[in-house]
């Protein structure tokens, strides 16, 4: 079982399903405790970390586009506030430049994700850097494919595109 599950979060209906799905495991004795969850959201909006900082069930944001457009929402869902108090958790939010190269490492390291799927790694090593801790093991989720965000990020990744002989011929060598 996680210490920890760090999800990227637009409204909180994710978030809301991944607690439920903890908690049911709980009640049916396959686990004796739940993960902490965390949100990762844009900070450029970020609602669910707008209510949360104001007691509030939801909030309503504005702010600028994000590149996470995937998550970029300017309103949270009562039930994505309600998971995270469930579940002793907290909404974390993230600079545009760390999503930006979270997404870029994930990509070198075969990971090819939009934005929007970076938001956890980016949201935990900003948190991180601030000395926050958290329980281990942490799992961040990757939600979604970087085919979505090509247009986004021209000249920010090596052009490596190998042939497709190329490709077969280094898999017949291994």
């Amino acid at each position: 079982m996680p210490g920890t599950v760090v999800l990227p979060t637009g409204y909180g209906e994710l978030l809301f399903g991944l607690t439920k799905g903890f908690r049911e495991l709980k009640e049916l004795g396959v686990t004796t405790r739940m993960p902490r969850t965390i949100s990762a959201e844009p900070a450029v909006r970020g609602p669910l970390a707008y209510a949360m900082a104001h007691n509030q069930a939801a909030a309503e944001v504005s702010g600028p586009a994000s590149l996470a457009a995937g998550i970029a929402c300017t309103v949270s869902s009562y039930r994505g506030a309600a998971a995270l108090r469930e579940a002793v958790g907290r909404a974390l939010t993230f600079q545009e430049s760390t999503v930006a190269e979270a997404m870029r490492e994930l990509a070198h390291e075969g990971l090819w994700q939009e934005f929007s799927g970076a938001a956890g790694i980016a949201a935990l090593r900003e948190a991180k850097e601030r000395g926050e801790t958290f329980e281990e093991p942490v799992v961040t989720v990757l939600t979604s494919t970087g085919l979505k965000d090509i247009p986004a990020i021209p000249g920010s990744l090596p052009a490596v595109r190998p042939s497709l002989d190329d490709a077969i011929a280094s898999l017949k060598s291994q």
